[in-house]
């Protein structure tokens, strides 16, 4: 019974997204363990649920041929850093 009062208090929480700086900081790092670059900060720009980046066309295409593989290791990256359960 109080496992279900829990599971329906954690229920009002699903919707919140985690912090733009976590999204950032996992990009950064899956950039830099793939493609052996580092982006900087700035380079990324999160608005609601997309991301753009401001780098070089050629790692960009790296990038767009790899992005379930990219997006998959961010999503880790974040729910590690970032989860409420």
């Amino acid at each position: 019974m109080a496992l279900q009062g829990i599971t329906l208090f954690l229920d009002r929480f699903k919707h919140i997204q985690p912090p733009e700086k976590y999204i950032k900081e996992a990009i950064i790092q899956v950039c830099k363990e793939e493609f052996n670059q580092t982006i900087p900060n700035e380079a990324i720009v999160v608005k609601k649920n997309s991301v753009y980046l401001k780098i070089h066309p050629l790692l960009r295409t790296e990038l767009h041929i790899k992005k379930q593989e990219f997006e998959e290791k961010i999503q880790t990256l974040v729910s590690k850093k970032y989860s409420i359960y």
